[in-house]
């Protein structure tokens, strides 16, 4: 069992498995990197997605896959 932090949540946790490969297909190997992730504006449509992907937050916030132009 891992603590829940941050950068385990973002980068590895393998609960969000499918939201993580997405993220980095889409994102490129920079999501991978926590300081790159939370920083770049480039890859907050990715960053994003991958916390609605998670629906770790959905029950707390609810749905709030737009709260961007998630598009391209």
């Amino acid at each position: 069992m891992h603590d829940e932090t941050v950068e385990h949540y973002l980068l590895f946790c393998p609960a969000h498995g499918d939201a993580h490969q997405e993220m980095n297909r889409r994102g490129g190997q920079t999501t991978k990197e926590k300081a790159k992730l939370l920083s770049d504006p480039n890859l907050l449509r990715h960053l994003f997605r991958f916390i609605a992907k998670s629906e770790r937050f959905l029950t707390i916030y609810g749905d709030y896959t737009n709260p961007i132009d998630l598009e391209p």
